[in-house]
C-alpha cells in the first residue's frame, strides 16, 4: 500500500514537472516568434522610412540643383553656397523637396545641404556657382516590438548628389523655355523631319505637364543625309505630356515617327545652352550698303526671275527688307539695329559666287561680287527687330543662305538675335528654300523669344545647321526638313543625380 502510494506520488511530481517544462518551452517559443515577428516588423518599418529618406534626399537634390539650372535661386528661396541644415519649415528649395516628399518637418528628421566643388567621375560646369549639392537626410526611427527586447531607436540616412555637368556633345533642337506650356508646338498638318545630328535631336526644356502640344508630325527615323536607313533618334522632354506607356520609351506618342532607335523621353532633364558663352557681335563702324545690277552680269544670272541687288555688310540700322528681287549678299557680318531682316513672298537670295570674273565685257567691278570667302551673319540687336521669311519667299527663285565659319567665332550661326531680344521670329517658306547654319534665337532672362516655321503643302525648305530657340511652332501644312550637323560639338550643361 505504501509503496503504491509513493509510486504514485513521484508519479504525480513528474507529471507536474512535465506540465511546467512544457509551460516554459511554450513561453520560450512564443518570446521567440514575438522577437522574429517584431525582428520582421520593425525591420520593415525601418526598410520603409529608408526608402522615404532616400526620395527625400533624390528629390531635394534634383530639385535644388533645377533651381541653380534655372536660375531661380533668387530672393525668398536663396540658399547660396554655404552648408545649412533645414528647419522645420525652411523656405529653401532643396528644403520644401524633402518636406513634399514627407522628410523635415518635425524634430525626429535632420535635412542637412552642403555645396561639393567636385565629384567623383564627372565634369562640373564651370558656368554655375555652385554646380553640385549634396543632401543627407538621418530620420530617427523608434523600435515597436523590438522595445519589448530592450532594442532602442535607429537613425536612418540616405544621401544623393545631383550637379549640373558638362560634357562635349551634338547639339540638338533646343526649346528653352522653362515653364511654357506647348513649348514646342504642332499644329494642323505640320510636319517636321529631323535627320542625323546626336542621338537626342530634340530637347524640350519646360516643366509644364503640355510642354509639347503636337497636333502634326515630327518624324525621328531618318539619318544624315536625309535617308530612310536610319535607325532614328529620341525626342525628350522634361515636363510633358507622359508617353502612352511610362516604363517602354520605344512607345511613342501619336504624331511621332521613329525608328529602331527611337525613344520618348520623359521627363528629360533640361539641357542648357550650348552656345551661351558666345560674345555679341562688336557693331560695325561702317553702314552697310546695297547696289542693284542687272540681269545678265555674273552674278545675277539672266536665267534668274527677277533683277538682283547686292548688299554689303556692317551697320544696317534701318534694318534689311528683301522685297520682288533677288538678294545676292557678300559674306560677313549684317548688323540689324530695328526693323528685323525679313524676305517678302516674291523674293529670292543667294550667296556671293567664289568664282570672280576679272576681264572681258563681264569682268566683275567694285560694284559687283567677287569673293574667295563665304557666309555671313545676321546679329539682330535688342532693339533690331525679328527675322521673318515671307509664306511664299523663295517661289519663284531659290533662298539660299550660308552661315558662319562653322571653326570660327560664331560656330555656324546664321541668325543670331541679342539675349535681350524679345522678338517673335517666323520662316514661311513654301518655295524653295535651303539655309546652312545654326538660328539661334533665345532670350536668355525671360524666354520671351520664339520662332513659327510655316509654309504651305508645296514647301521644300530646308535648314541645315541647328535651332535653338525658347519656343518652337509649325503651323498650317508647313514641312520643314531639318538636317542636324554631326560634326558640330559644343560643351553642353546638363543636369543629373550622380550619386
Amino acid at each position: 500500500m505504501r509503496r503504491n502510494l509513493s509510486q504514485f506520488s513521484r508519479t504525480s511530481r513528474r507529471r507536474r514537472e512535465s506540465g511546467q517544462s512544457l509551460v516554459l518551452v511554450v513561453v520560450a517559443v512564443g518570446l521567440v516568434l514575438a522577437g522574429g515577428m517584431g525582428l520582421a516588423v520593425d525591420t520593415s518599418q525601418l526598410y520603409g522610412h529608408r526608402q522615404m529618406a532616400q526620395a527625400a534626399a533624390d528629390a531635394a537634390a534634383q530639385g535644388g540643383i533645377l533651381s541653380i539650372f534655372a536660375r531661380t535661386n533668387t530672393t525668398g528661396s536663396i540658399f547660396g553656397t554655404s552648408t545649412y541644415t533645414c528647419g522645420t519649415s525652411s523656405a529653401t528649395t532643396p528644403c520644401q523637396f524633402a518636406y513634399k516628399n514627407g522628410v523635415g518637418s518635425t524634430s525626429s528628421d535632420v535635412v542637412s545641404v552642403d555645396f561639393p566643388t567636385s565629384v567623383a567621375g564627372v565634369t562640373l560646369s564651370p558656368n554655375y556657382n555652385p554646380a553640385a549639392i549634396h543632401v543627407l537626410v538621418s530620420r530617427t526611427v523608434a523600435a515597436t516590438f523590438m522595445k519589448m527586447l530592450g532594442a532602442g531607436n535607429t537613425t536612418v540616412k540616405a544621401a544623393a548628389t545631383a550637379a549640373i555637368t558638362q560634357t562635349n556633345a551634338v547639339v540638338p533642337i533646343g526649346v528653352m523655355h522653362p515653364t511654357a506650356s506647348g513649348s514646342l508646338s504642332l499644329g494642323g498638318s505640320s510636319s517636321i523631319t529631323i535627320c542625323g545630328g546626336s542621338q537626342l535631336s530634340l530637347e524640350v526644356n519646360s516643366s509644364s505637364r503640355t510642354a509639347l502640344s503636337n497636333g502634326g508630325t515630327i518624324n525621328l527615323s531618318q539619318a544624315a543625309p536625309c535617308s530612310p536607313t536610319g535607325t532614328g533618334t529620341d525626342l525628350g522632354v522634361f515636363g510633358g505630356p507622359a508617353g502612352p506607356n511610362p516604363a517602354d520609351s520605344t512607345v511613342l506618342p501619336s504624331g511621332l515617327t521613329g525608328g529602331s532607335t527611337s525613344h520618348y523621353l520623359q521627363p528629360n532633364l533640361p539641357v542648357s545652352d550650348p552656345l551661351k558663352s558666345i560674345s555679341a557681335p562688336t557693331k560695325p563702324a561702317t553702314a552697310g550698303t546695297k547696289v542693284s545690277v542687272a540681269k545678265g552680269t555674273p552674278d545675277c544670272p539672266a536665267s534668274l526671275d527677277q533683277s538682283c541687288t547686292i548688299y554689303y555688310p556692317g551697320d544696317w540700322s534701318g534694318g534689311i527688307d528683301v522685297k520682288g528681287e533677288t538678294a545676292i549678299f557678300q559674306p560677313g557680318l549684317y548688323y540689324i539695329d530695328s526693323k528685323g531682316f525679313a524676305f517678302d513672298s516674291n523674293s529670292a537670295s543667294v550667296m556671293c559666287s567664289a568664282t570672280c570674273v576679272t576681264s572681258g565685257p563681264l569682268a566683275d567691278t567694285t560694284s559687283g561680287c567677287c569673293t574667295t570667302s563665304k557666309g555671313m551673319l545676321v546679329y539682330l540687336d535688342t532693339s533690331g527687330g525679328a527675322l521673318s521669311v515671307g509664306a511664299n519667299a523663295g517661289k519663284k527663285d531659290p533662298i539660299i543662305l550660308l552661315g558662319s565659319d562653322k571653326s570660327g567665332t560664331y560656330k555656324g550661326i546664321l541668325f543670331f538675335a541679342s539675349h535681350s531680344n524679345g522678338s517673335s521670329h517666323s520662316f514661311g517658306g513654301g518655295g524653295a528654300t535651303t539655309v546652312t547654319g545654326t538660328l539661334y534665337l533665345t532670350n536668355s532672362a525671360l524666354h520671351t523669344q520664339s520662332l513659327s516655321l510655316g509654309g504651305g503643302s508645296g514647301s521644300n525648305t530646308t535648314i541645315i545647321g541647328q535651332i535653338i530657340t525658347d519656343q518652337l511652332s509649325l503651323s498650317g501644312n508647313s514641312a520643314i526638313t531639318m538636317t542636324l550637323d554631326a560634326s558640330s560639338t559644343f560643351p553642353v550643361d546638363r543636369v543629373s543625380l550622380v550619386k
